[in-house]
């Protein structure tokens, strides 16, 4: 099966938004130092080993996009759906913590027509975690996107996923193992 070029887009879009609006995500202007970092202190799976039809995304200057933003970003060859994790470390996160419901909310900021929220709490190595699944309407195509959202010492993480929503259920597995998976150093 194919993806049409409409979806395509529309979940990498979706995926940009998501990027340019949540917490993680630094704005630099000139060589001012960013106030948040990326973390370097974790290692994940590489979902592409796992299943081959995972590609990851930026690897080459030929497929730069918004999604340079994210620490890690697999899209999947037969749906377009996406998996990616993006992380924020910085003094503030430990100073002025928010809880993960705050940070969730920013994260589907780009999203429209939201269902109900599903949520549930989870520890990720120790850390108190929130996964939350909700369904995006956009005129009459739908998306389904889990998060899941822990902080780590001075840094916040955030990992999602995106799909059309008749798609989710093929990769939900996928995503499971790709938030197992990750170890701090």
């Amino acid at each position: 099966m194919k993806l049409g070029t409409k979806w395509q887009s529309l979940i990498m879009t979706s995926v940009a938004i998501l990027c340019l609006l949540q917490s993680s995500c630094s704005l630099i202007v000139g060589n001012v130092r960013p106030t948040y970092e990326k973390s370097k202190s974790y290692t994940i799976a590489d979902l592409s080993k796992i299943n081959p039809d995972w590609k990851r995304k930026g690897q080459s200057s030929s497929d730069s996009s918004a999604l340079e933003s994210t620490d890690i970003t697999y899209q999947s060859n037969s749906t377009g759906s996406i998996i990616s994790l993006n992380s924020s470390c910085g003094k503030l996160n430990r100073e002025k913590p928010r809880s993960l419901r705050d940070l969730t909310a920013e994260l589907l900021l780009g999203f429209d027509n939201l269902g109900p929220e599903n949520e549930r709490k989870i520890i990720i190595q120790g850390s108190p975690s929130l996964e939350t699944t909700v369904e995006s309407k956009e005129n009459r195509d739908s998306l389904k996107i889990r998060t899941v959202v822990f902080q780590e010492e001075a840094c916040v993480y955030d990992l999602i996923y995106v799909a059309r929503s008749e798609n989710f259920a093929k990769h939900d597995s996928d995503f499971s193992t790709f938030v197992d998976s990750i170890r701090f150093k």
